[in-house]
């Protein structure tokens, strides 16, 4: 059977797709191959909306949303969620005075957030139990300028990501 590709596209200007209701489209040649990207469903003309719902892709990596997963990376399959134990995504970057933090867990549990800077110097630490998506404003206003690496831990896992503290004028 045919996969079910998500995608906001108009499906009838493609060859070799059988669309359903809601411009849902079957790729026959994916499904055929079991091919986990398609290029032809790159288009970067479509505007994702930039909302997080996680989803993982078929090649493992967790994307911000099925739209990106689909126009900007051309993912045949995914599923609903994060792929890693757990997910940090926040915004904005680079940051003046606060910094919003949604922390997502494949299964319920705790995390520990921590801020370092470069030099390993804690600035920021706060633990979260028993959660699988927080959202959660962290006050950057009195952070120095500079790179700084949220890290977050679970008992059996970790994950950082990099941002900036800029001086808004």
């Amino acid at each position: 059977m045919a996969k079910l590709l998500r995608t906001r596209l108009h499906c009838t200007a493609y060859k070799n797709y059988i669309c359903a209701l809601f411009f849902a489209c079957f790729s026959l040649a994916a499904a055929a191959q079991n091919i986990c990207r398609d290029s032809s469903q790159i288009n970067n003309y479509i505007n994702c909306p930039t909302n997080y719902q996680p989803v993982c892709g078929c090649d493992g990596q967790t994307y911000r949303n099925s739209c990106l997963a689909t126009t900007q990376h051309g993912i045949v399959n995914y599923t609903p969620g994060i792929c890693e134990p757990l997910a940090l995504e926040f915004s904005p970057n680079p940051v003046a005075n606060n910094m919003k933090l949604i922390i997502t867990r494949k299964e319920e549990g705790g995390a520990q957030i921590v801020i370092y800077d470069i030099y390993g110097k804690v600035f920021f630490e706060q633990y979260f139990s028993r959660f699988t998506s927080i959202e959660y404003n962290i006050n950057t206003q009195n952070l120095p300028l500079g790179v700084y690496i949220l890290v977050g831990y679970t008992s059996t896992y970790g994950t950082w990501r990099k941002f900036v503290k800029y001086d808004q004028l």
